[in-house]
């Protein structure tokens, strides 16, 4: 006898993910920072040129994306403001404390934002965390509306928001820290020096910042499955996207 609430199988996702997002890291993160660190000494760049090359490589990006999915990721956006921000500061020569501003401004907001889109039909979870790239959302889907438990969900989504909102102002606790710590010099005094304390700072963010951020990412995920499959009675294994099976299985 057929099922009478048959479980839609995942689908496959495009393997051309992870080649988009290596893409987006080199031109939006590490060029703007190798440009910052070394353009003067490696090709004769002025502060001033080193710090406009630099920023023209995510806004170059945030162009490309806009041009061909007529759409802009939100990591290109994340590194197109936050280098845009940073070059402003520099060529404008404000006071080195503005880096501290900016810094702590970017996370606080996706963090208000993630907060404030619980009160929205669409979460900003679904589009950061709970997709249809890490889970199979027809499958879970089909078994809530089985078991009549969307009320349950709900409240998982509205906890594990909770938790990944915590995640940027961490984030922002963090980037101030690093900001006190590396940024040392006023633009206005020496531009050069400035371009290479920012490119500092955000090399050994990826380590102080993003690795505890990232941290608090994976607990929310972990958290997701545990109280889905608490809720749905699906493995672990039925909710994660096909592509996120085949790497557990191989």
């Amino acid at each position: 006898m057929p099922d009478a609430n048959p479980i839609p199988a995942p689908q496959k996702q495009s393997g051309q993910d992870w080649q988009r997002l290596l893409l987006s890291l080199a031109f939006t993160l590490f060029l703007p920072i190798f440009l910052l660190n070394k353009g003067t000494k490696l090709f004769g760049f002025s502060p001033e040129l080193a710090l406009i090359v630099a920023l023209a490589f995510p806004l170059g990006y945030g162009i490309y994306e806009l041009i061909k999915d007529r759409k802009i990721s939100g990591l290109a956006i994340l590194g197109l403001v936050s280098v845009l921000a940073k070059g402003g500061i520099g060529l404008l020569r404000l006071p080195k404390e503005w880096v501290a501003v900016n810094e702590a401004a970017l996370p606080l907001v996706f963090g208000v934002a993630i907060l404030a889109s619980m009160l929205t039909k669409k979460p900003l979870i679904r589009r950061l965390l709970y997709n249809e790239m890490v889970f199979n959302i027809p499958a879970i889907d089909a078994a809530l509306e089985a078991r009549n438990a969307n009320s349950l969900f709900n409240g998982l989504i509205v906890k594990a928001t909770l938790l990944l909102a915590s995640s940027f102002f961490i984030s922002a606790v963090l980037n101030v820290v690093m900001a006190i710590i590396f940024v040392k010099t006023d633009p206005a005094v020496d531009l050069a020096k400035f371009n290479q304390e920012i490119a500092a700072m955000q090399g050994w963010s990826w380590l102080f910042i993003a690795v505890p951020s990232m941290g608090v990412t994976v607990a929310t995920f972990f958290y997701l499955i545990k109280g889905l499959v608490k809720i749905t009675g699906l493995p672990q294994e039925r909710l994660l996207a096909a592509q996120l099976q085949e790497q557990k299985q191989g």
